[in-house]
C-alpha cells in the first residue's frame, strides 16, 4: 500500500533538518523509513492509510543497520499535554483589569506620525490599527467597539476627518496625564462597548505657568499652561492646526496635490479643588476640519470642499475619599 498522508508536529520535524545519507531502498516505505531513521525519527501507521513521523529509534530498513537515538521530547520542544487556563472575572469586580498604563512620560517618547495619540494607542499589546487611520480596535473587535473617554466623557468618532479614514484624533498628548488601556470585558459602569476602553486624564496640577510652542511638517501646536492666583487649581489650553499634504497619499485619501485637508482642535480645561475634598473642573474640546479638491484643466475647473465643526463642553466633579476616587 502507498501512504496518501504524512503527518507530523513541527516541534518533532524541524525544518533546518538535513539529512545526512543517500536512500538505498527501493520501496517507498523503506526510502522514507532510511530518511528518517538517519535523522532519529520513526513512522507508524495512521488512520485513514496516513502514516505518521514520531520521535524515537528504529532502524526502519531491511538491512538491520542501528541508527541514532532520537532526542528527548523536552529537547525537542514537544509536549503531550497543553494546558489552557482561561483568566476569569467575577461580576462583583467593580472595575475592568487595566491591560497597560502610559503616563505622559511615555507619550512623548512613543514615535507617532504627528505625535498623534491615536497613533501611540496601537503600540500597545492587542491593539492594531491600519497605516493610514488613527481608528484602532482591540483583540480583533472593530473600531466602533471601542471608545475614548478623555476625562470621564465617552467621545464618539473622535477623528479628524471621521468621514475620510479619520486620520488623525483630536486630543494633544501634551495635556494628558495618564492613559490606561482597558481591554476585554466590562461591568456597567463602562456601558455597552465590548471591545475597549482607553481612559485619558489631563493635568490637574500645574506648578508654575508655561508656554509650549512646536511647528512640525504635519501640524503645530501651542501649550499654555497657569496655576491659579491662590494655588487651588490651574488651567491649560492647547491648540493644534493640520496641513498633512505630504502624507496625503500615505493616509489613503489620494487626490496627491490638488487634495488639500486642513484641521485644528482645541482643548481648554479649568481646575479648581474645593475645601470639601471635590475637584471640580470644567472642559472644552473643538474642531474644524476641511477637506477641498481641486480639478482643473483646458476643459474641467472645479472644485469640491467638504467642512466639519465639533464641540464638546462638559463640566466634572471628582471627590477623594483617601486613595479613592468618587
Amino acid at each position: 500500500d502507498v501512504y496518501k498522508r504524512q503527518v507530523y508536529s513541527s516541534a518533532v520535524v524541524d525544518p533546518d533538518i538535513v539529512v545526512p545519507i543517500e536512500p538505498r531502498g527501493e520501496e517507498p516505505a523503506d526510502v522514507l523509513a532510511e530518511i528518517l531513521a538517519s535523522v532519529g525519527l520513526r513512522s507508524e501507521p495512521g488512520p485513514g492509510r496516513s502514516i505518521l513521523i514520531l520521535a524515537g529509534t528504529g532502524a526502519g530498513v531491511r538491512d538491520g543497520t542501528e541508527r541514532p537515538r532520537a532526542a528527548p521530547l523536552d529537547v525537542l520542544g514537544f509536549r503531550e499535554t497543553v494546558r489552557v487556563v482561561p483568566g476569569e472575572r467575577g461580576v462583583d469586580d467593580g472595575r475592568a483589569g487595566v491591560s497597560r498604563g502610559l503616563e505622559r512620560g511615555d507619550l512623548l517618547l512613543v514615535p507617532a506620525i504627528g505625535g498623534d495619540i491615536g497613533r501611540i494607542v496601537d503600540k500597545l499589546p492587542g491593539v492594531v490599527a491600519q497605516d493610514n487611520s488613527a481608528a484602532w480596535s482591540v483583540r480583533g473587535s472593530l473600531p466602533g467597539d471601542t471608545s475614548l473617554v478623555v476625562d470621564g466623557l465617552e467621545l464618539y468618532d473622535p477623528y479628524h476627518l471621521r468621514d475620510f479614514q479619520s486620520p488623525f484624533t483630536l486630543l494633544d498628548p501634551r495635556v494628558v496625564d495618564r492613559m490606561d488601556l482597558l481591554p476585554g470585558a466590562f461591568t456597567a459602569e463602562y456601558g455597552d462597548r465590548h471591545g475597549a476602553f482607553v481612559e485619558i486624564e489631563t493635568e490637574n496640577q500645574v506648578a508654575r505657568p508655561g508656554v509650549e510652542i512646536e511647528l512640525g511638517t504635519l501640524n503645530s501646536r501651542a501649550v499654555v499652561r497657569a496655576p491659579l492666583d491662590d494655588g487651588t487649581g490651574a488651567w491649560l489650553v492647547a491648540g493644534r492646526g493640520w496641513y498633512p499634504e505630504a502624507i496625503v497619499d500615505s493616509l489613503g485619501l489620494g487626490g496627491g496635490e490638488r487634495l488639500r485637508p486642513r484641521m485644528g482642535d482645541l482643548f481648554a480645561k479649568w481646575t479648581r479643588a474645593l475645601p470639601s475634598g471635590t475637584i471640580a473642573s470644567v472642559h472644552g474640546l473643538m474642531s474644524y476640519d476641511q477637506i477641498a479638491f481641486q480639478e482643473s484643466g483646458e476643459d474641467d475647473n472645479e472644485r469640491v470642499a467638504a467642512v466639519s465643526r465639533h464641540g464638546n463642553v462638559w463640566a466634572r466633579a471628582v471627590r477623594m475619599v483617601g486613595a479613592a476616587r468618587l
